[in-house]
């Protein structure tokens, strides 16, 4: 019988990688199950696994669930409070004002984070738009958030650095010349966020259209509607490139060139001759015709050198 038990010590090491693996999976799994909520009858076969198999104390899949989800938090439970949070401005709530609203950890984050790169709630159901905002959840807090109006332009106190101050945040911002500190003085444009315009802005060329700021990292839809108004491009500032003296690195390095369409636009240079019209590039097939469309503003056909 000790001999039938009896394990070698390479049995013994297997059998010791076979559990490590194993333990590797399901921790695995779990953190899957952070990052993406299962549907409930999923939820319960998971739970019963991991929880036979992890202590105690690293296995609460119950609970991830519900601060993943908002589930067991029923809609009346900040209006049963004997004191309901005050109303306040999503623009300036602390993460221990959110937490007062019940809302699961991973939304007050987002919201935080959107915050802390510049977003701003112009009206409160903006609000919704946070990743993990569900409808339930906007439904529960929306009696306990409201943006604050602007103050009117003319019940401020009339003076000279009144007058200086509004007839600066009139002026029209040129973003194809405009530095860093000029583009800062945006609304919603941070010093970090205007640096990423200006770093942009040189790898493309200059922008062609406003709209090109929505590439910009960290700039979204929010910023751009408050700022649309308050900007102007001169296209005269775009940096072309000569498609007939232009090497293929140069075409690569455009944001909207990949390293193949580069070398296509080369070859078909190389083996029919001069590129007299962009338009054969599309024509051609040489250029997809989404590309096409994006890269035609950046593009010219000079004399070769």
């Amino acid at each position: 019988m000790k001999e039938f038990l009896r394990f070698s010590r390479g049995e013994r090491i297997a059998s010791l990688i076979i559990l490590a693996l194993t333990l590797a999976v399901l921790l695995a799994l779990a953190y899957v199950r952070h990052v993406r909520p299962l549907p409930e009858d999923e939820v319960r076969a998971f739970d019963s696994l991991i929880t036979a198999v992890l202590p105690a104390e690293e296995a609460n899949p119950a609970a991830e669930h519900e601060a993943a989800t908002g589930a067991g938090m029923q809609s009346t439970d900040l209006k049963e409070l004997k004191e309901p949070p005050p109303v306040r401005d999503p623009n300036t709530m602390t993460k221990e004002e959110w937490n007062e609203l019940a809302l699961p950890p991973r939304v007050i984050r987002t919201l935080m984070n959107y915050r802390s790169k510049g977003g701003v709630f112009r009206k409160k159901e903006d609000v919704k738009k946070i990743y993990g905002m569900t409808d339930s959840l906007y439904d529960r807090i929306s009696p306990y958030i409201q943006v604050k109006e602007k103050i009117p332009v003319d019940t401020l106190p009339s003076s000279e650095e009144e007058a200086v101050r509004e007839a600066v945040s009139l002026t029209l911002v040129e973003i194809n010349t405009a530095d860093s500190a000029t583009l800062d003085s945006l609304p919603d444009v941070p010093p970090f966020l205007a640096r990423r315009i200006v770093k942009y802005r040189n790898l493309l060329g200059g922008f062609a259209r406003k709209e090109q700021l929505l590439e910009v990292y960290g700039l979204d839809s929010l910023t751009y509607d408050r700022i649309e108004k308050r900007i102007t491009v001169d296209t005269l500032q775009v940096r072309k490139i000569n498609v007939n003296s232009c090497d293929e690195y140069t075409l690569a390095r455009h944001p909207y060139l990949s390293r193949r369409e580069a070398g296509a636009v080369i070859f078909y240079r190389e083996h029919f001759g001069r590129i007299s019209d962009l338009n054969v590039l599309r024509t051609e097939h040489v250029l997809p015709e989404k590309t096409f469309r994006r890269v035609f503003p950046y593009l010219e056909t000079g004399p070769e050198k």
